[in-house]
């Protein structure tokens, strides 16, 4: 009996691991534990609860910010992680860059001012024509 309790305290003293990358690339609007460390010896629902924490908005598109060591402490102190049953390894920062959306050069199309009174042309000509075809009586109907 005494060797079950023994073995069930080492189990429960062992502590989680957080171990930080040196580099993340976010393509969120939010930097997650889950982006800047890896999260070791925890169960999976720990780990994935852990890798889903916020901890801060990530850089604009295309920037890079670091995020420290102590930066991450205290939010996850903040999110009410229990620090003591927690050890930090890897890197003391973490650079975070936000991916940069590459979108084809988009080319304006320029309207002439003959391209427009043609239109225009159209346009009445097509509302001409379906309110004579709607109103026999109408014939007299033209649109300034």
């Amino acid at each position: 009996m005494l060797v079950c309790c023994c073995v069930c305290s080492v189990d429960s003293l062992q502590a989680e691991i957080l171990r930080l990358k040196a580099t993340a690339r976010v393509n969120t609007s939010v930097v997650r534990l889950g982006d800047i460390a890896d999260v070791l010896h925890a169960d999976p629902e720990q780990v994935t609860r852990m890798q889903g924490m916020i901890l801060q908005p990530a850089p604009p598109q295309g920037r890079t910010q670091v995020i420290t060591i102590s930066q991450i402490r205290g939010r996850l102190q903040a999110l009410g992680v229990d620090l003591s049953q927690l050890e930090l390894t890897g890197r003391s920062q973490v650079q975070v860059s936000s991916q940069e959306v590459h979108q084809e050069p988009q080319q304006q199309a320029v309207t002439t001012q003959q391209d427009q009174q043609q239109a225009e042309q159209k346009v009445q000509q097509a509302l001409t024509d379906w309110i004579r075809s709607s109103y026999p009586n109408s014939k007299q109907f033209s649109l300034k």
